[in-house]
């Protein structure tokens, strides 16, 4: 999670670090001072976002997530931004449970209220697929990055490469074809982008 947030809004958490979590002491005053501070700061940015019961959720959920990746990383003596020395193994489990916890967490987020997200965390508990949102081309962009992310980047300037020695006619054609994907996506009925309503 610590490794989350370095990378996630970088701007924010920037900002949150050198006017937040350094001037409650940062990490100057001692392990619990510091996990307090950690989860001090998270807690501001959950409120930052809006004065609502989600947000403050949100705050304390992740204040906690990061608080306790620091404690974790603190007792096994780690220094660097990620544990480097775990296996294969360990690098899939650390990556699947922190998307895990961060898509579950957003659900708080996104939410009007605590009881609408707790209406879609028991759909996810009982397996409720529908979603009004949940079309077919969205879907298959999905899982088209999930497969572009697992591959390898020889790959992509392959496809790079081809894609320039095909006839210009067969470019502007394919170009087209993702011009309407994307304008079919937006067209839908789609939710709002999430700052809209802040």
């Amino acid at each position: 999670m610590v490794d989350f947030w370095r990378r996630w809004h970088i701007s924010l958490s920037t900002w949150l670090r050198d006017y937040v979590y350094i001037p409650l002491g940062g990490s100057r005053l001692g392990k619990p001072r510091k996990y307090l501070n950690v989860f001090l700061t998270m807690l501001l940015c959950g409120i930052w976002h809006g004065a609502a019961w989600s947000f403050v959720v949100f705050g304390v959920v992740h204040g906690l997530a990061v608080a306790g990746t620091h404690w974790y990383r603190d007792w096994r003596g780690k220094t660097g931004d990620r544990d480097e020395d775990a296996s294969p193994l360990g690098r899939v489990l650390f990556t699947f449970a922190t998307f895990t916890f961060v898509a579950l967490s957003f659900v708080v987020f996104r939410s009007e209220s605590i009881d609408k997200a707790l209406a879609i965390y028991g759909r996810i508990a009982t397996l409720t697929t529908f979603h009004p949102n949940l079309h077919l081309l969205p879907l298959l962009i999905f899982a088209g990055a999930l497969v572009a992310q697992w591959t390898p980047r020889r790959v992509f300037e392959q496809l790079r490469d081809g894609f320039v020695k095909i006839p210009a006619p067969a470019q502007g054609l394919a170009l087209f074809l993702v011009a309407v994907a994307l304008r079919e996506i937006a067209s839908s009925e789609a939710v709002p982008f999430v700052y809209f309503q802040f």
